[in-house]
């Protein structure tokens, strides 16, 4: 349990210009840091905006950290209620596990994206294939990309 306590204490920061100083724990960090989770830095979060509007100069990698610990605030914001339903059903160790699982699917939940963000999903001019997702439909776009690098790159980490 100790390294498990290890990894879920908050010993790191990230210096966001939205949000301030962001909490990070070790299994947080480890995921920011591994490459598929990197590459986030090169994908501007509104395509091509950038071009015509100088300060649209945004990246996935800085929203994904920011959707992150928005999630967690939420969180705490709930628990914290006097009346929250949440203390009905979990005692604090598990709040703190299902508020972890939020987290990391909020971290990860762009990490499909490739360039251009949503520009690049036009059905048209798109760089995704199609492809059968779990529920045998077809799909395209970064969700399904989002799966893959989850499940293959990064799973054994989570």
């Amino acid at each position: 349990m100790a390294a498990q306590e290890d990894m879920l204490s908050y010993h790191y920061e990230f210096r966001d210009p939205i949000h301030g100083l962001i909490p990070l724990n070790l299994a947080e960090k480890s995921l920011i840091d591994s490459d598929p989770f990197q590459r986030l830095r090169n994908i501007k979060q509104l395509g091509t905006s950038y071009k015509v509007y100088h300060g649209a100069e945004h990246t996935r990698f800085g929203h994904s950290i920011g959707v992150m610990h928005i999630v967690g605030r939420v969180f705490d914001s709930i628990w914290r209620q006097p009346k929250s339903k949440l203390k009905d059903n979990w005692n604090y160790d598990e709040f703190q596990k299902y508020k972890q699982i939020a987290r990391i699917a909020a971290l990860l939940h762009d990490i499909g994206h490739g360039p251009f963000s949503h520009v690049g999903e036009n059905k048209t001019y798109g760089l995704f294939q199609e492809m059968i997702d779990v529920n045998n439909q077809v799909r395209d776009g970064h969700e399904v990309y989002s799966r893959l690098i989850i499940r293959d790159k990064l799973g054994d980490e989570i």
